[in-house]
């Protein structure tokens, strides 16, 4: 119990992020709707506002992860991955502090081809 309250009044005074579930703190809109669990890390920011920042994910009803990505401050950062019910990655988009661009390597994210060439 000691380690456990040590490590949230660490955690709240450095602004570290915490596992919890997402529900406001960045820009969760996305194509598709996900009627699974969200879960995400937040940040406190020295103004008291929660942010999502760290890992990011939403999931199916089947409990299989369809949308993985990451939070900088509130911002989607980096690449984000969307996969199909069957866990089979349908599409990649990256972006840079809540911008989208292109891909680190030049390639614009389109959607995955289907694996059964269809």
């Amino acid at each position: 119990m000691k380690l456990l309250i040590v490590c949230c009044l660490i955690g709240s005074l450095s602004g570290c992020a915490l596992s919890r579930p997402c529900s406001s703190g960045g820009d969760l809109t996305w194509a598709n709707e996900f009627k699974g669990d969200k879960k995400c890390q937040k940040k406190k920011m020295k103004t008291g506002e929660e942010l999502n920042h760290g890992r990011y994910t939403a999931y199916y009803s089947n409990g299989r992860p369809g949308l993985i990505g990451s939070f900088y401050e509130g911002k989607k950062h980096g690449i984000w991955s969307q996969y199909n019910e069957k866990g089979e990655k349908t599409l990649e988009k990256y972006y840079d502090h809540g911008v989208e661009k292109m891909s680190p390597l030049g390639i614009e994210p389109v959607p995955a081809a289907p694996i059964d060439g269809k």
